[in-house]
């Protein structure tokens, strides 16, 4: 006797999910070799339309490509030494071997020593206000947890994580020479795969780049926006450290949700421990409250459209959910990646439905095939 089609279907949501749990188990225990590779793939994307644009004014391929990927490295691998040996320094923290002060030779002194003092600091600050009982007790509180807090425990893993990542950027680096040398092939290899469906599946991958180039780029952008806005406001209410907390707003508005808040926190309690007002603290809660607000609410959705059709829920979830199986790294990856599924998951009729439910309306957009010749080769690297 054949099956029903609800025992079809249950016998099918049942192997789903158990695909799912094998492919996150995969995932997590081959980060070491997927992590880069993944990262490869994405400057990869993001960078390709400056690569074509280049390529039009007569400048060599290759000669583009190895400016960029080494000026990218160099980049990078600054940043992250600055960033590392910022944080170390402003925590007083050693991470594998004494830190070098490097780009700290020219920055202000926060005044304010080791963290207990720091934190001496904030609670004076406090207690020259009268806040109501309430108020007062969730301060008590939080000062309280902030002597039993261990800064080294705190951002350790993040020290370590930039260190790893200094470390893997080379091979980031020798995967995108890899990738930049064999896009000319790569989609004639999928269509051949593919088969009868090579259409099809070059839609996908127009969607899937298109997709990403789209949030990577605008991304870019309003990082770099909001940390440079955060620098310059931090800069004129004289709050040390602005370049650090600049960069950190930059690198943390990749992240969503969280960053933007995580962002906030040091240089308004920074400034609450420096300053003899409150103003000054209120005031950059407020800058951040302001700029973030804009650049989330205001300048993104016009910027990004519908392009990545999400639900925020399902965003949320997908930090969570990246962050456990890729760590740190996986915040910052959470988002293109999980629209890339969604990508995929939307233009392949059994997987619809789970497409429709992380999208973020009634509807998932409908992909429209690409005529032939307007999908560049270079463009599914």
């Amino acid at each position: 006797m054949p099956p029903s089609d609800r025992s079809l279907r249950a016998l099918t949501a049942l192997v789903g999910v158990l695909v799912a749990i094998m492919g996150g188990w995969l995932l997590y225990v081959s980060r070491g070799i997927l992590l880069p590779l993944v990262i490869a793939m994405l400057l990869c994307t993001m960078l390709q339309p400056l690569v074509r644009a280049l390529n039009r004014l007569f400048i060599p391929y290759w000669v583009t490509v190895i400016a960029l990927v080494t000026g990218l490295f160099l980049g990078i691998a600054r940043g992250a030494l600055f960033l590392r040996n910022s944080l170390g320094s402003f925590f007083n923290i050693e991470v594998g071997g004494t830190l070098d002060p490097g780009p700290l030779s020219n920055t202000p002194d926060t005044g304010i020593g080791d963290w207990g003092t720091f934190v001496n600091g904030v609670d004076a600050r406090l207690h020259t206000y009268e806040f109501p009982k309430i108020v007062q007790i969730a301060v008590d509180n939080g000062v309280t947890y902030l002597r039993e807090l261990d800064p080294g425990e705190m951002v350790r893993p993040f020290l370590a994580a930039g260190q790893q990542f200094i470390g893997s950027l080379l091979l980031v680096i020798v995967y995108m020479l890899f990738i930049f040398a064999e896009q000319a092939v790569f989609r004639s290899k999928i269509l051949a795969v593919a088969g009868d469906r090579g259409e099809d599946a070059a839609r996908v991958l127009s969607a899937i780049t298109r997709g990403i180039q789209s949030y990577l780029g605008v991304k870019t952008v309003i990082s770099l926006l909001t940390g440079v806005l955060c620098f310059i406001a931090l800069q004129f209410l004289q709050v040390p450290l602005a370049p650090l907390f600049g960069l950190i707003a930059f690198l943390l508005n990749y992240i969503p949700v969280f960053g933007s808040i995580v962002a906030g926190l040091f240089p308004a309690a920074l400034a609450l421990a420096t300053t003899e007002t409150l103003t000054t603290p209120l005031l950059v809660i407020a800058v951040y409250v302001v700029v973030n607000i804009v650049m989330a609410y205001l300048l993104e959705p016009k910027l990004f459209g519908r392009e990545l059709n999400l639900s925020p829920l399902i965003i949320l979830v997908s930090v969570l959910v990246w962050t456990a199986l890729w760590g740190i790294p996986g915040t910052f990856l959470s988002v293109p990646l999980t629209a890339t599924l969604q990508i995929v998951l939307a233009n392949v009729p059994s997987t619809r439905p789970v497409a429709l439910m992380l999208s973020s309306g009634a509807t998932v957009r409908e992909r429209t095939p690409s005529p032939p010749h307007a999908l560049d080769e270079d463009e599914l690297a």
